[in-house]
Order: C-alpha cells, then sequence, then structure tokens
C-alpha cells in the first residue's frame, strides 16, 4: 500500500541473542516483535525454539557421551568417560579359575640296572589317573628338592622320560604329576648309581723291564678292593690269566713267558663297567747268571774331552732274580789310553756303578775303547760283561 514500508525479507530480519533479555528468574522475554523468543505457559521453551540434540556412544571399557543444546548453538562437547568394568573370575573374557592339582602320585618303575657309567637316564613313569583335568598336566622329576626335568603328559599310563640329568655318586630320585593348579604327592623314590671313574691298577713285582730267566712269572699288585684283574701277554698271545682282588685290593695272577721279550697287558673292571689298565715289559732271560752293562756315553768327541762317564752293571742269576752281594770289577779302556779299574759291589736290586769315569785329553786318538765288569757271586759263580764307546 501507498505511504507504507516493505515488510523485511527473512534474511534482513536481526538476529536475536540467546543472552538478550534476561529476567531474574533465568527466563527470556521478547517485546512481542518478529523473532521474539517467547515462554511457554510452564515456563520453558518451546520445543520449537529449543532444539537439544543428545548423542551417546558406546565403547568398549567406557561410555563418551557429546551434549549440544540449540541450532548453531556454541555450548562446548565434553566427552565423559566412564571407568572400565571390574574383570572377575567366571566373566566372560577372563582367564577364568585355575584347574585343581593333580591328588594322584605317578611311579617310578625300578631300572634294571641301578649302577650305571652315564651322566644321565631315562625313566618309565606310570601315570594314574590324576583325579583332574588332562589339560597342561605334565611330569616332573626331583633329586631330593632338586626338579631336575619335566614332561608333558599326553596320556595315562607308562611313559618314557628322557635324558634326565644324574651326578656321580648315588642319585635319589622321585616323581610328581602337576598342572597350573599345583603338583601332586611325590612318588617312592629309586635310587641310581652313577659310577664313571675307571679303577687303578698298580703291578708292585715284577719291576718293569725285568730280566727274568725262567718260563714263567707270578705278576702281584693292587686295584679297587673286590675286582676282576686279568692278564694277556699280548707278545705270545698265551691265554689269559685271572684272579680276583681282596677286600683290600691286591691281587696276584701266574702267566707263562715267551723268550726275549714279553708285553703283558693288565685289567681290571668294575660292577659299573669301568675298566682300569696298565702294561708291564718283562724280558725272558736263556736260564744262566748274566750281567747286563750300561754306558752313559757311548760317542765322545776328541774336542771336547775331558769328559766323565758312568757305567752300571745289573746282575741277575739263573731264575732272573737280583744278585745281592756280587764282587764287580770295572776296567775302562780307552783307545790308546792306558786303562783303569774300579771295584763295587751288587745292592739289593743286583746294581753296582762306577759314577765319573774320567776321559783324559793327553794321547787320546779316534777309535774304540771299552767297559768290561767281571761279576763274582756269593757263591763263586762269575759273569762278564763289555760295552763299547767310541772316540771321534
Amino acid at each position: 500500500m501507498d505511504g507504507l514500508a516493505p515488510s523485511p525479507r527473512r534474511s534482513d530480519r536481526p538476529m536475536v541473542s540467546q543472552n538478550a533479555g534476561h529476567g531474574n528468574d533465568g527466563r527470556r522475554r521478547g517485546s512481542g516483535g518478529p523473532g521474539t523468543l517467547e515462554p511457554t505457559d510452564d515456563g520453558n521453551l518451546s520445543l520449537g525454539r529449543r532444539i537439544g540434540v543428545l548423542v551417546v556412544l558406546a565403547a568398549l571399557g567406557g561410555a563418551i557421551i557429546l551434549a549440544a543444546g540449540g541450532v548453531g548453538g556454541n555450548k562446548s562437547v565434553t566427552p565423559v568417560v566412564s571407568p572400565p568394568p571390574t574383570v572377575s573370575a567366571g566373566v566372560v573374557g577372563s582367564p577364568g579359575p585355575l584347574p585343581s592339582p593333580p591328588t594322584a602320585a605317578p611311579l617310578i618303575k625300578t631300572p634294571k640296572v641301578p649302577l650305571i657309567t652315564a651322566r644321565t637316564t631315562n625313566l618309565r613313569v606310570t601315570v594314574p589317573e590324576p583325579g583332574t583335568t588332562m589339560s597342561g598336566l605334565e611330569v616332573r622329576v626331583y633329586r631330593n628338592s632338586k626338579l631336575l626335568t619335566s614332561q608333558v603328559v599326553t596320556n595315562v599310563g607308562s611313559m618314557k622320560v628322557t635324558d634326565v640329568p644324574l651326578r656321580r655318586g648315588a642319585n635319589s630320585l622321585t616323581a610328581t604329576i602337576a598342572n597350573a593348579g599345583g603338583e601332586g604327592p611325590r612318588s617312592a623314590s629309586v635310587t641310581i648309581t652313577v659310577d664313571d671313574q675307571p679303577p687303578k691298577v698298580i703291578v708292585k713285582s715284577p719291576r718293569q723291564n725285568t730280566t727274568l730267566n725262567r718260563s714263567r712269572v707270578t705278576i702281584s699288585g693292587r686295584t679297587d678292593d673286590n675286582l676282576s684283574v686279568t692278564a694277556r701277554n699280548v707278545t705270545s698271545g698265551s691265554p689269559v690269566a685271572s684272579a680276583a682282588a681282596d677286600a683290600t685290593g691286591a691281587f696276584s695272577l701266574d702267566m707263562s713267558l715267551d723268550p726275549g721279550r714279553n708285553v703283558i697287558a693288565i685289567q681290571s673292571r668294575d660292577a659299573a663297567g669301568n675298566k682300569g689298565s696298565t702294561s708291564l715289559v718283562i724280558i725272558r732271560g736263556d736260564g744262566r747268571l748274566a750281567a747286563d752293562l750300561q754306558l752313559s756315553r757311548k760317542n765322545v768327541r776328541l774336542k771336547t774331552l775331558p769328559k766323565t762317564m758312568d757305567a752300571q752293571v745289573t746282575v741277575l742269576d739263573a731264575s732272573g732274580r737280583p744278585v745281592d752281594g756280587a764282587t764287580v770289577v770295572f776296567s775302562v779302556s780307552p783307545p790308546l789310553q792306558v786303562s783303569s779299574n774300579y771295584g763295587a759291589t751288587t745292592d739289593s736290586d743286583g746294581k753296582a756303578s762306577w759314577s765319573g769315569i774320567r776321559l783324559e785329553r793327553a794321547g787320546a786318538t779316534i777309535g774304540d775303547g771299552f767297559v768290561t765288569v767281571l761279576v763274582t757271586t756269593p757263591d763263586g759263580s762269575t759273569v762278564k760283561d763289555t760295552a763299547l764307546f767310541h772316540y771321534q
């Protein structure tokens, strides 16, 4: 109409602040004009004039609540995180209760050979009905209170527990069956003894490299108590001689000798199977009184003179026994030089010596010299021997 101003478009209407017109009671008061928010009869804003949006998001372990008020409102969004639920036995997703421990003890079979040389062994164990679930069941083997090994049980009945470690000496072993809930009672014990040390064999008589003028020899010595001892003539291949050591370990056995050098192998074996051994060389002589002369030097350079050397003789009777108290006369004759003599007497080993024989430089020449011995036994028998040395 003429004279009237046109109505403003919706987009030209002024915006009304949500904070405008607040009274003392907190309600927004309007002027009744266009765009004014009016209170409802109950004092609240109408649904069309105030929109509230509530969004609830649920997540594992908590809930987040977002709240927004008004269309394009300026209220902030505050996340609220609830505490995680309490986990207790029996709740879905929890580990659940532990199984009850076994109530029965296993049985270790007594080994056929309780004395062994190895540091490990295998056991045969019988597993009874455990009185609980089979899940997670295992056999445990102990020496006293020390756990040695464990092995998973798949079925009740007999099973092999392998590679159980042992120590030298007696091992008292027990076994249990166990699961995550605990361990059952101990089995009866079995004892396995480890002996991995060979016995010593010591020959007392005759001495090494002894010459005997007879066809047989008696060998005596010592080893561990009550062991079986054998001797074999490796040289001749003669039958094996055997004897049993007594409670002190002493033994004595008799065997034949071949003429010349005889190598005797002597061996003892204990109950665990360990073997101890030694060897002995015996020379069988020709059955006559014998003198064996040895020199400390056999070759002497002229330019090194003067020098000294030693001579020793061993005297044995017709049976190969040392001759004690025999008279011995040594004589040394260097090439083209004056001879010298020395007297001695054999000891209980049948030995006599001339030590520090002086070999002079004056008059020495290249060639062979010699030392001789003349032996007279207490019964009047005599024997000679000669040994050579060389000047070069």
